[in-house]
């Protein structure tokens, strides 16, 4: 690894931190920033976890609470396919296409602060099971503040120390 992957991975690693220490994640989702920082954190995220493989051989590659499909398995999947969604507004990943009786419909950055369900469609449930967390929604997958993306950067942490 050279010098300025280092100093990416470095850079990287401090500003997660800075914005984790903010709380600005855990706010109001009126907060008119916020979605800026959560793209932000995402851009980081798959950038770190996308390092994390090839220089350490060392996929982040849990599978708690993570929906399955075509486009994810893992948890650095799911990172980059919401990273994709929120930097391009136009993305095919935003449309449902799991269920049939919501095939094309577009779920584009819904927030679910604690336990609730954002649809519930003869037994499909898009939804936050978490009293203690914040759910993201996009198309039909789930991303969680604590859950997911607290853990991947704890555990980025890890492989870069």
């Amino acid at each position: 690894m050279d010098f300025r992957t280092k100093s990416d991975i470095e850079s990287s690693i401090k500003r997660l931190n800075e914005i984790f220490h903010s709380k600005i994640l855990w706010q109001n989702p009126e907060i008119i920033y916020k979605n800026s920082v959560l793209i932000e954190a995402l851009i980081l995220l798959k950038d770190l976890t996308k390092k994390s493989e090839k220089y350490f051989d060392n996929r982040i590659n849990f599978t708690d609470d993570i929906i399955k499909n075509k486009f994810v398995n893992d948890i650095t999947d799911l990172i980059g396919l919401f990273r994709d969604c929120m930097c391009h507004v136009d993305s095919f990943k935003k449309i449902v296409d799991e269920v049939e009786n919501i095939k094309g419909m577009t779920i584009s950055f819904c927030e679910i602060q604690g336990k609730g369900n954002l649809i519930n469609i003869n037994g499909f449930i898009l939804g936050s099971k978490y009293d203690d967390d914040i759910a993201f929604i996009m198309g039909g997958n789930v991303l969680y503040l604590k859950r997911h993306i607290e853990r991947v950067y704890l555990e980025l942490t890890k492989v870069f120390s």
